[in-house]
C-alpha cells in the first residue's frame, strides 16, 4: 500500500534525526506532528485487566482543566483522546460504567475498571455515539502534549503554565 510506504519511509527518516543528533531534533518534532502517532494504539487500565486498542489517528487531542476532569484523574487537568468509536476495540476485560450529567445537560457514561478502578474512557449515548474519548493517561504510549488544545481554562489551577502558542478556550471547544 503506497500511504504505508510513504509513513515507513517517514518514520525511517525519524529514525535517522535520531542518530544524528539534537541539531535535526526539530525537523523530526514537525515531521512526528505530520504522521501522528504509531498504530494501532493501544491502552489499558493500571492492574491491566482492561485493555483496548485503537487503529487509526485520534481525531484530536486536548487537555481539559474543568473541576470533573480534574477530579477523575486526581490530578491539575486530564487528557482527552477523542477518536471516533469505529476505531475502537475492547481487547480484554470487561468495564464497569458509572454515569454523570455534564454541564451541557448531556448524560456522560465513565467507563472503568472493576479491579483497579482507573477511568479508561468516556462516550454519551450508553456506547451508541459516534465518538468517545479515551483518558490519554491509560494509552501505554504517552500523549505527545506539546501543541494540544486547551479548555476550560477559565477553571485551570493557578501555577498551570499552559506554553506560549497553544489554542485555548475559556470553556468547552468541542
Amino acid at each position: 500500500d503506497p500511504q504505508f510506504a510513504v509513513v515507513d519511509i517517514n518514520r525511517l527518516v525519524c529514525n535517522v534525526l535520531d542518530v544524528f543528533g539534537p541539531e535535526l531534533s526539530a525537523n523530526k518534532i514537525h515531521l512526528e506532528k505530520r504522521l501522528g502517532p504509531k498504530l494501532p494504539l493501544t491502552g489499558s487500565c493500571q492492574c491491566g485487566a482492561v485493555r483496548y486498542e485503537v487503529t487509526a489517528p485520534p481525531v484530536r487531542t486536548y487537555i481539559c482543566h474543568c473541576l470533573e476532569c480534574r477530579k477523575q484523574s486526581a490530578s491539575a487537568f486530564g487528557i482527552s483522546v477523542w477518536l471516533r468509536r469505529a476505531d475502537f476495540t475492547l481487547v480484554s476485560g470487561t468495564p464497569r460504567f458509572w454515569s454523570r450529567p455534564t454541564d451541557s445537560g448531556r448524560v456522560l457514561d465513565c467507563a472503568f475498571c472493576p479491579g483497579c478502578g482507573s477511568r479508561l474512557w468516556h462516550e454519551y449515548a450508553g456506547g451508541n455515539s459516534e465518538f468517545l474519548t479515551l483518558k490519554g493517561g491509560s494509552l501505554d504510549e504517552p500523549v505527545d502534549l506539546r501543541a494540544v488544545s486547551h479548555i476550560w481554562v477559565k477553571r485551570k489551577l493557578p501555577g498551570v503554565i499552559i506554553p506560549d502558542g497553544v489554542r485555548q478556550f475559556e470553556g468547552n471547544a468541542i
